[in-house]
């Protein structure tokens, strides 16, 4: 699935040109094993302007850690770098504008591969508006720009703080990661 083709002709969102990204991605952006790409800064994120810094962030860090994921070697970014007004669940025409900026990102990053935790991180990557419970914990390559690379979604930990039965799917999840990334085959994927 080539995703760069239906990528908008821009390489920033409106908000971003208007207000500047008010936050930065963080983490190994030299070719990291893992980059995960969550839906939009929470309230701490934006505070401290990194993605990842909240409980959630916390959480999914501690459970790459738990499923022996070089914690070194990780990459975190939103598909959204701003935060919606009332914290509310990014509109499809804001994640589409913003798509730009995130294959770009990931392009220069060259991640091992990617893993979008939540629906909006893994819609923005896979396309169309599906549940990340029907998403969660199936591999898929992507091609943006000729570049060939993995994908695996899973919950986001946000939804594990709610739900905390949903926190074996994460962690299973970030266990086939670190799977993934033992086989030869993720090396071959890039070009």
């Amino acid at each position: 699935m080539s995703t760069r083709a239906k990528t908008p002709p821009v390489t920033r969102c409106a908000s971003c040109v208007t207000l500047g990204c008010p936050i930065r991605p963080r983490g190994d952006a030299d070719r990291p094993d893992v980059a995960f790409v969550g839906e939009a800064p929470g309230a701490e994120e934006e505070q401290q302007g990194l993605p990842f810094v909240g409980r959630s962030g916390k959480l999914l860090r501690q459970t790459a850690q738990a499923a022996g994921l070089d914690m070194g070697k990780l990459y975190f970014t939103n598909a959204l770098m701003w935060r919606p007004e009332g914290n509310r669940t990014p509109k499809a025409f804001e994640i589409e504008a913003c798509k730009g900026r995130l294959l770009d990102e990931l392009i220069k990053v060259r991640p091992r591969l990617i893993v979008p935790v939540g629906g909006i991180g893994a819609n923005a990557l896979l396309g169309g508006d599906v549940g990340i419970l029907k998403r969660r914990g199936a591999y898929r390559e992507i091609e943006i720009d000729g570049w060939k690379v993995g994908v695996l979604p899973t919950i986001h930990p946000a939804s594990i703080l709610r739900q905390p039965d949903f926190f074996l799917f994460l962690y299973d999840d970030l266990l086939k990661a670190r799977a993934i990334l033992s086989l030869s085959v993720v090396d071959s994927v890039d070009n």
